[in-house]
């Protein structure tokens, strides 16, 4: 059965989901928990210090490309090869010529890249965000048409991808609502 665990920051979430999960173990009741990719090795691990060697085995961790290659292996269906990160970089870049052969302009969004309110993105529009951590592969960004960034105040240094991503993808909205507007 899904369960749903709502609740702000710090209000204790975490807390409770290991503390049901250890329960369901001690009663001989398996549990699965479904997790982002950057977080498998680190729940993986937070499952074991909680639950301990005997009662960590109740308990599977899947990413969703783990689940989703678990779940086709359990039911017959196709194996799943998932590419590597050069499979990826390589039809990242493809896509990105595709792209500026129909006029569209590749905007890497990086740290040292323009402020963003001095771009015009009123015309074809594709945004690269890197992975947190690891930002945008050289030879990616090589084939990006201008880098752009948000500039940041305060203590911050820096967002989160999504973040970054829905700030800029609001901010090609806006744009393209302009240009209809002045037309």
């Amino acid at each position: 059965m899904l369960k749903l665990v709502l609740g702000g920051s710090g209000s204790g979430k975490t807390t409770l989901l290991y503390a049901r999960i250890k329960a369901r173990a001690e009663a001989g009741q398996r549990s699965i928990l479904l997790v982002p990719e950057q977080f498998t090795s680190s729940t993986e691990g937070r499952i074991y210090r909680e639950l301990g060697d005997a009662l960590s085995g109740m308990v599977d961790s899947y990413s969703f490309t783990s689940l989703a290659e678990h779940i086709l292996s359990a039911e017959g269906g196709a194996a799943v090869q998932t590419l590597s990160d050069a499979g990826r970089a390589v039809l990242v870049r493809r896509t990105l010529e595709e792209l500026q052969k129909q006029n569209i302009w590749a905007y890497a969004v990086t740290m040292d890249g323009e402020d963003y309110n001095d771009v015009d993105f009123s015309g074809g529009v594709a945004l690269v965000i890197g992975a947190e951590g690891e930002g945008i592969s050289r030879l990616t960004l090589e084939k990006c048409d201008r880098k752009v960034s948000l500039p940041m105040k305060g203590v911050l240094d820096s967002l989160n991808a999504s973040v970054a991503a829905a700030i800029l993808m609001y901010e090609t909205v806006r744009a393209k609502g302009k240009s209809k507007i002045d037309m």
